[in-house]
């Protein structure tokens, strides 16, 4: 039996190349909007009531994102990501 050490490269969100970031930001809108209502922030509340009043709900992640941008990066910069924007985990590096 061999034990063979892989060595992945990890970055900061403010390390990544603005088409990466991106699609960290894409990923963490996709998350709250996945979060039951009662646990997202009031400024979130306050976007997604308002995708509701105005009857677009598929437009409650570019509100939320103009609501809340500082708010989603904040959220971002928590994680390590891959270069191309994903959230860095052993355990998804063998799913792709």
């Amino acid at each position: 039996m061999q034990k063979v050490s892989i060595t992945y490269s990890v970055y900061a969100y403010d390390e990544l190349f603005e088409a990466a970031q991106n699609r960290a930001i894409q990923s963490a809108i996709k998350c709250f909007l996945n979060t039951p209502y009662e646990r997202l922030s009031e400024d979130m509340q306050i976007a997604v009531d308002k995708a509701e009043s105005m009857q677009t709900p598929w437009f409650a992640g570019e509100y939320i994102w103009d609501n809340c941008r500082d708010e989603i990066i904040a959220f971002c910069q928590q994680f390590e990501y891959r270069f191309n924007g994903n959230v860095f985990t052993e355990e998804n590096e063998n799913a792709c």
